[in-house]
């Protein structure tokens, strides 16, 4: 999805970030988002805020029907953010969430 930047700050406000600090990367400054949404907020969000899809936006949105209080705790736990990052089109991080992924077996005892 593509957004502007002024709408940066609202979906922040609305969206479950991954906690990318917990593999050591940075969390984004720029204008790219990707994260968690709640599925009852979607059509909401896209059109407060002009969202289209784009497969090359700065935006991604993984739309969820659980429990979204639950998706928010789930959120912060390394495991997800490297689930995250392992489907990234950028390659640092796809590498960083595959490792993460590959060097934790007993990632399950997390969730």
């Amino acid at each position: 999805m593509r957004h502007t930047a002024q709408h940066s700050l609202r979906l922040r406000e609305v969206v479950a970030l991954t906690n990318t600090r917990a593999l050591g990367l940075t969390d984004a400054v720029d204008s790219n988002i990707d994260g968690y949404l709640a599925v009852s907020d979607l059509d909401k969000i896209a059109r407060d805020l002009s969202l289209r899809a784009d497969p090359s936006g700065t935006v991604t949105l993984r739309v969820t029907g659980f429990n979204f209080e639950r998706v928010v705790a789930l959120a912060g736990i390394p495991i997800v953010a490297g689930l995250d990052a392992a489907t990234s089109t950028d390659r640092r991080p796809r590498g960083v969430g595959r490792r993460v992924l590959t060097e934790s077996p007993d990632a399950t005892d997390e969730l």
